[in-house]
């Protein structure tokens, strides 16, 4: 079957790096040959035409017609039938009882997906505050590598795909397929669709990164996030503040900026509060006073949600997929997430986490994200 399957995909795209294969007529021949399993005789025709229609149809629809005239001037005389009998499916909804029901009902599921409009959630902050390891947290994969220096410096869109369970699909220039997801970088593309580690992986969204708002060194990155939030073209805004610094002037800055020119939803994660200490800070009144600022700066009723990125993409991706510095940090992250201190879900919830993961605040975020862009 493998066999026979590899057959057919280089007799549609061809493989530079193979000898074995032809992208030709006589190799689309040989994927229509009789193929023995055993002391079976078994025709995979139906199969082969559904896939040939079903990808055509993704990506070109318009050239439907010109694939059934080609084949029926190139298949042999035993796979005519089965190709007309095919055609008639894709270009007249026709039944077909020789087609397996599985094909069928992938089609119909894909079809209905990709017919759904995403929504998009725009992420927003400032430099520091852990926006993109919250991108990171929520998709479940590093993607945005984070660094010491600035880290995005263009939009980038990142879709959920819950159909591509293994990989990424990568698009700038051109489109490419990545069977590691993290062997990617989010600078290097534009945008890219994968299946979400996350609560949100059976929904149709796209999560919007964009450049730190306040970098003096590139002051070109505000303009471009100014500009997208201008432009309205998103559901909702998740604004990211920084624990540690509230209420400083580039905060109210940005802010006031959202304030002034969209209309869209707005809500709001406290980040970084795995850097606070028992005995110096109290986090409820961290929450408290962003609220009061907030509320002072017209946003009426804000929604806020406190997390830990880093410890809730730790904890996503699992300690042996870490390296040594990053297995010692999850180690004390699973002590802090064990504490009710840290138990940041507790501070806007009435339940309890049972577990660190819960604790960090990201399923609470990945909640309120699914009930205001109403997924």
């Amino acid at each position: 079957m493998r066999l026979l399957f590899e057959q057919w995909a280089f007799s549609i795209s061809g493989d530079c790096h193979s000898s074995s294969y032809k992208s030709d007529k006589s190799a689309i021949k040989s994927a229509l040959s009789l193929f023995r399993v055993k002391w079976k005789l078994l025709r995979l025709k139906y199969e082969f035409f559904f896939d040939c229609y079903y990808l055509t149809e993704k990506y070109n629809a318009s050239q439907l017609k010109k694939l059934a005239a080609y084949f029926q001037d190139i298949v042999p005389y035993f796979a005519k039938k089965a190709s007309k009998d095919v055609d008639s499916v894709f270009l007249s909804e026709t039944e077909c009882k020789r087609i397996p029901r599985a094909l069928f009902k992938h089609r119909l599921a894909n079809n209905h997906w990709a017919n759904r409009k995403p929504k998009k959630l725009l992420v927003v902050a400032n430099m520091s505050a852990g926006k993109s390891t919250l991108i990171n947290a929520l998709v479940g994969y590093r993607l945005n590598r984070t660094k010491t220096t600035v880290c995005t410096s263009r939009i980038c869109m990142l879709y959920n795909n819950r159909y591509n369970k293994e990989g990424i699909i990568t698009h700038s220039n051109q489109s490419s397929f990545h069977p590691e997801i993290e062997s990617t970088s989010s600078d290097d593309f534009t945008s890219a669709s994968l299946r979400f580690n996350s609560s949100l992986n059976d929904r149709a969204i796209c999560v919007i990164d964009t450049p730190g708002y306040n970098n003096v060194d590139h002051p070109e990155h505000r303009k471009t996030t100014e500009d997208f939030i201008k432009s309205n073209h998103y559901d909702a805004i998740l604004y990211v503040a920084d624990g540690r610094y509230m209420g400083t002037t580039d905060e109210e800055i940005l802010l006031n900026y959202i304030h002034l020119n969209t209309q869209k939803p707005i809500f709001f994660a406290i980040n970084q509060l795995d850097r606070m200490k028992e005995s110096e800070d109290s986090i409820k009144k961290i929450i408290g006073d962003f609220k009061s600022h907030l509320k002072r700066m017209k946003f009426s009723n804000p929604i806020i949600v406190p997390v830990s990125a880093k410890a809730s993409l730790f904890f996503k991706l699992g300690k042996n997929t870490l390296n040594d510095d990053d297995r010692f940090e999850y180690d004390q992250l699973s002590i802090k997430f064990s504490r009710n201190y840290f138990d940041l879900q507790a501070y806007i919830s009435e339940a309890e986490s049972t577990n660190p993961l819960d604790a960090t605040g990201i399923h609470q975020l990945e909640t309120i994200i699914n009930n205001i862009l109403h997924l």
